[in-house]
């Protein structure tokens, strides 16, 4: 059996009992029939902390940029950074606001496909490049075609949308959020007192 940071394990490990260093351990087991994993406990994350993550979501939202941008770039990031959770709900929730399934089925190919406006190429590129900066230095190129599209403003506007995405998907990953159960997800913040009614976005 292989954990989350790819490293086998063996079944045969003891059950995590009850007591004061597991009640005040950060770390959950959430088992399925296809894998177990130990995450970090959603029921931990500060309040606080996450409602001034839902803040930036509400700014994105509000920012004035197209809703469709918003829609790809969030759904690319989710695919590069393999978040299950989030790639479920904003595929299904750009399908409710009309998008295309050809375009969402051609997403992952974005540069090989005729389905994307040059507006949109330009949000895209900069996302990635912006979700793999690990991985390689992002090129002028990139600012200097998200230029030719986007005023300074609302390139800044992108920018903060991207950094959203991103740190969504880092906490759906770590916490173990599994796709498709956003409504019970949703539940348990409004229980907490962490949402009134919106959604997360």
């Amino acid at each position: 059996m292989i954990d989350h940071i790819g490293i086998a394990q063996s079944d045969s490990r003891p059950p995590v009992t009850s007591g004061p260093a597991v009640s005040s351990c950060l770390y959950k087991r959430y088992n399925r029939s296809f894998q177990m994993d130990n995450r970090l406990a959603f029921e931990n994350i500060e309040p606080a902390a996450y409602r001034a993550l839902l803040g930036l979501g509400s700014y994105v939202e509000s920012s004035g940029l197209d809703p469709k941008v918003l829609d790809l770039i969030k759904i690319r990031a989710s695919q590069l950074n393999g978040c299950a959770f989030c790639l479920d709900m904003h595929t299904t929730e750009a399908r409710k606001a009309g998008e295309a399934e050809q375009r969402l089925h051609a997403l992952a190919a974005w540069r090989e496909a005729p389905f994307f406006s040059p507006t949109e190429r330009a949000a895209l590129a900069f996302g990635e490049a912006l979700t793999q900066m690990a991985q390689e230095r992002i090129a002028d190129a990139v600012y200097t075609e998200l230029a030719q599209h986007f005023s300074q403003e609302d390139a800044g506007k992108l920018l903060m949308a991207v950094i959203a995405i991103n740190a969504w998907n880092r906490l759906a990953v770590a916490t173990g959020l599994v796709a498709g159960t956003q409504e019970q997800h949703f539940r348990q913040l409004r229980q907490r007192g962490i949402l009134a009614g919106e959604a997360v976005k």
